[in-house]
């Protein structure tokens, strides 16, 4: 079995907006999301579904706790970097329908 880990970033709402281009790029949709997850910092980390906190101790037992488990759910992503600008593409796909989960 091979496992693959991908960090995707982005920023929440806090600390604040300042200058960060994260945070400019689209404010209400990263206020959104911050009133979706219910946090108010960042990082933080939702493993399996399940929350990690924010602390990489705890981020690293999670995802190490489900290595192993079966999801129906695929994660491709795929980019690069020139420069300043960054080009990435993101594929979530099942083999299952999962209109019912």
């Amino acid at each position: 079995m091979v496992a693959n880990w991908v960090q995707v970033r982005y920023h929440v709402w806090w600390p604040g907006a300042g200058n960060d281009p994260f945070y400019l790029y689209n404010t209400s949709l990263n206020q959104t999301r911050n009133s979706y997850y219910g946090n108010n910092f960042t990082p933080h980390m939702f493993t399996g579904g399940g929350d990690s906190g924010s602390g990489s101790t705890t981020w690293r037992a999670n995802a190490l706790n489900i290595i192993g488990e079966d999801t129906p759910i695929t994660i491709e992503i795929n980019g690069s970097i020139f420069g300043s600008d960054v080009d990435v593409s993101v594929l979530i796909s099942s083999d299952l329908d999962l209109s019912s989960v």
